[in-house]
């Protein structure tokens, strides 16, 4: 058909949906004449007699369904064919259009390959119509002159109502061809679920074809099976000769050259007799086995891809003309157009849900992240006295056991406060450029000894592996969580498989997955042949303290963890799995193209801890205020306590002599940061070093968590000699140009 000739109006009062449509169906190749209200809209109709009409339902004045009515009320415009336009989806409102005269609905927002599908079929019907009234007419006109002979010729009369009879039958075939379309049409519009469109679809099509059974197949992913979800069957079929049902029969595209011819030329496939057609010898032996003779098969095309099929088949041989298979096409074309509006759907219902999971958990992570803040100073302050304790106390002393338990249970909380803020992406990352091989490689014996000898490990590692950027430690507790967790779920042993790869997560991937942007990233997949979970177990899982395991046997921290370090480190965790059928783990980590790091150095000995210079402390926590002073006073040097940025001021303002180091929390009340601390004093004391210590990264010094290049840092909590040695390791470095 030469769409050129084709004109279309379009009558809505939005421009901003005209525009679109307008623009969409002009690049198309039709000629678009527009109206912004009903009764311009009619006027146009009138003097134009345009092909098709889109009519939008709800507009000023006169709506769509009056629109309509005046329409088809008005013998010059009555043939025209009319698409509603409308964003309301219940039945009565459907109803009421085709009540109008109506002849299709398309829903907004639009999808605008189902607009184009929809309006070819409809131009497409209305030239079969056109042409069925002229055919009409014409023979109308030949029946009167021919009649006239008739009444002068007798013997001609009998050949001639024989004539008459084969046009009636072109007639009636023609209308069952639209009457066909307009039944699957009415489908579409009215059914809420594919398999109901489709089993509409084969029982249409075998009912005008005289065929006894009928099936719809849909692809997988990437093209390698094939489901049948819907299927027909004629009730009067013989059950002793007819094959046995295939409905939800899954088969290998591999084994169907049928199907490859569909998902290959993405042409309708035509066997008539399977016995008389030698050059499709390997393709119907499948047939012959199943006792089948003819065979139709049409694509179902979405996008230029074949995404299934819908298959004809008799167990004689029954010829198809040409205009039989391409009614069936049409059907299998309107049908696509409604596969792609529910996979569109589908989509926009997982991107809805994948948003409210996220902003699920970044609230989570605020509110973790804040109590593990708090937490920490409270663990500074227990682990530090506890350690001081232990100094003043003889070795043989029976309270050194009791204060070394108090340790261990502080140690014990501050891991469950890192792994809190490792959850809610707080804690502080010094990343470097790693390859995760190595990370796996280093750390593979480890991970044996952690599962056990009843579970089989295999790793696959690609050799020629991007590089990223991250923090190795964080990436091995990553993988020794993920690995711990599939342990788990093999109570009876099993298979644990680690694999790394690069990928590009294109645009469509990103699409369909809230936060990830397209580009090169290093896979780490870990999967295993354990439990398996359901659905709703999958959306949980990442949710800090669920677990799936009795009780007492996790903290439900394991996996949170793992979902902060990934999305910390800029990458990103999907998680796939099936009830009875193993779990994988997929980390993605943006690849990185710098290929050194610069080396950095550590002074550790602890003899080089002790030093007799002024420290200004900042920190308004008092506990920890004062264990810091206690610890640094111990260690020889001399301490200005503050409270708050205020206070160090002024205690700076009357100190006579220099102050070699401020060491200031990062997050204090009053209005100033550690950092804007420092910038003030910096112009009083150029060569005074700092040392920020913090329990998590919401501050001034870090970006995303990763900490700023020669910035001198401690976490909370510490120990007392990790604090000296810190403070020691910060007044011998360099000072950089900037500070």
């Amino acid at each position: 058909m030469n769409f050129n000739s084709n004109t279309i109006l379009i009558i809505d009062d939005n421009s901003a949906n005209l525009g679109v449509i307008s623009d969409f169906l002009e690049a198309a190749g039709f000629e678009i004449l527009a109206a912004h209200d009903g009764g311009s809209g009619l006027a146009i109709a009138r003097e134009v007699r345009p092909d098709l009409i889109l009519l939008d339902v709800i507009m000023p004045g006169i709506d769509g369904f009056e629109t309509c009515r005046r329409l088809k009320a008005d013998a010059g415009t009555r043939a025209i064919p009319v698409i509603f336009m409308t964003a309301l989806t219940d039945t009565a409102n459907k109803v009421s259009g085709f009540e109008a005269g109506g002849v299709d609905y398309i829903t907004k927002p639009f999808q605008l390959e189902e607009v184009l599908a929809r309006v070819k079929t409809h131009l497409s019907l209305h030239t079969l119509q056109v042409q069925l009234q002229q055919a009409h007419d014409e023979l109308e006109t030949r029946v009167s002159a021919r009649t006239a002979e008739l009444r002068q010729a007798n013997m001609q009369l009998k050949d001639e109502i024989n004539e008459r009879k084969a046009a009636e039958a072109e007639i009636r075939h023609r209308n069952l061809d639209l009457a066909v379309l307009n039944r699957v049409i009415a489908a579409s519009v009215t059914e809420s679920q594919a398999t109901a469109i489709l089993e509409t679809a084969c029982r249409e099509l075998a009912q005008a074809f005289d065929l006894p059974r009928s099936a719809a197949f849909l692809l997988n992913a990437d093209k390698t099976e094939a489901t049948v979800v819907a299927e027909y069957q004629a009730p009067d079929s013989a059950p002793d000769t007819d094959p046995p049902s295939i409905l939800n029969t899954i088969f290998p595209v591999a084994d169907n050259p049928a199907a490859q011819h569909l998902i290959e030329l993405k042409a309708p496939l035509l066997i008539d007799d399977v016995h008389n057609d030698p050059d499709r010898l390997v393709a119907i032996s499948n047939l012959v086995r199943k006792n089948t003779r003819s065979l139709l098969l049409t694509p179902l095309i979405i996008k230029g891809e074949t995404v299934g099929g819908l298959s004809l088949a008799a167990l004689e041989p029954h010829g198809l003309k040409d205009e039989q298979v391409r009614l069936a096409q049409s059907v299998a074309d309107q049908v696509a157009g409604v596969l792609s509006r529910f996979r569109l759907d589908e989509e926009r219902r997982q991107l809805e849900d994948q948003y409210h999971q996220a902003q699920k958990m970044e609230a989570l992570g605020k509110l973790t992240g804040g109590v593990a803040h708090d937490f920490n100073n409270l663990l500074t302050v227990i682990i530090g006295v506890a350690e001081l304790l232990c100094f003043d106390q003889e070795p043989d002393s029976p309270l050194v056991a009791r204060i070394k338990q108090i340790k261990v249970a502080a140690e014990r909380a501050a891991d469950l406060v890192r792994q809190l803020l490792a959850f809610s992406r707080q804690q502080i990352l010094q990343p470097r450029i790693i390859n995760v091989n190595d990370v796996v490689a280093d750390f593979e014996k480890m991970l044996r000894r952690v599962i056990g000898e009843d579970i089989a490990l295999e790793t696959v590692l690609d050799q020629q592996l991007g590089q990223v950027k991250a923090d190795p430690g964080q990436i091995e507790q990553v993988l020794m969580n993920l690995v711990v967790n599939a342990r788990d779920a093999m109570p009876k042993g099993g298979s644990l498989t680690i694999e790394t790869a690069d990928v590009y997560l294109d645009e469509d991937y990103a699409r369909r997955h809230v936060g990830v942007a397209p580009g090169p990233y290093a896979r780490l997949a870990v999967s295993d042949t354990g439990t398996g979970m359901d659905a709703e177990m999958q959306t949980r899982i990442f949710e800090p303290f669920y677990t799936t395991k009795s009780k007492g046997q996790g903290t439900g921290l394991g996996l949170a963890t793992v979902h902060g370090i990934v999305n910390q480190s800029g990458g990103h965790i999907w998680v796939y799995s099936e009830l009875g059928h193993g779990t994988t783990f997929k980390v993605y980590l943006p690849r990185s193209e710098v290929t050194e790091e610069r080396p950095t150095h550590r002074e550790t000995a602890k003899d080089a801890a002790c030093g007799s210079e002024t420290i200004l402390v900042v920190e308004d926590d008092q506990g920890v205020r004062e264990l810091v002073q206690e610890i640094l006073s111990d260690f020889g040097y001399q301490v200005l306590p503050a409270d708050c940025g205020e206070t160090a001021r002024r205690i700076c303002a009357e100190h006579e002599g220099p102050i070699h180091l401020m060491l200031t929390d990062v997050v204090m009340p009053g209005g100033q940061s550690g950092p804007q601390v420092a910038e003030v004093l910096a112009l009083q004391y150029p060569q005074m070093k700092v040392l920020y210590m913090s329990g998590y990264t919401d501050s001034a010094i870090v970006h995303h968590g990763i900490l700023d290049p020669d910035i001198a840092f401690i976490h909370k909590p510490f120990m007392p000699i990790d604090l000296a040695v810190k403070v020691r390791e910060t007044l011998r470095a360099k000072k950089t140009e900037g500070e």
